[in-house]
């Protein structure tokens, strides 16, 4: 069975990242070959869902918010 280029798989992914980054980011994610700007669009995600949870989250006590926190800390440093 031969290989083929099928983006179809990740249309979710490249959906979310031009909705919150731009088609360009998307762009310049499909052609890497490198990390360094995986990197740079994840930790914009991650920002972004740290401010989504701090303006839309109505009802949270405040352990869970700290460990929401904690967690998206977490994966800003790894």
């Amino acid at each position: 069975m031969p290989l083929k280029h099928d983006l179809s798989h990740m249309y979710v992914l490249k959906t979310a990242i031009e909705q919150i980054l731009g088609r360009d980011a998307w762009y310049e994610l499909k052609e890497t070959t490198s990390v360094a700007p995986w990197r740079k669009c994840l930790l914009k995600l991650v920002a972004a869902i740290r401010v989504s949870i701090d303006e839309s989250v109505q009802v949270a006590d405040a352990d869970w918010l700290l460990a929401v926190h904690e967690n998206l800390d977490r994966g800003l440093r790894t």
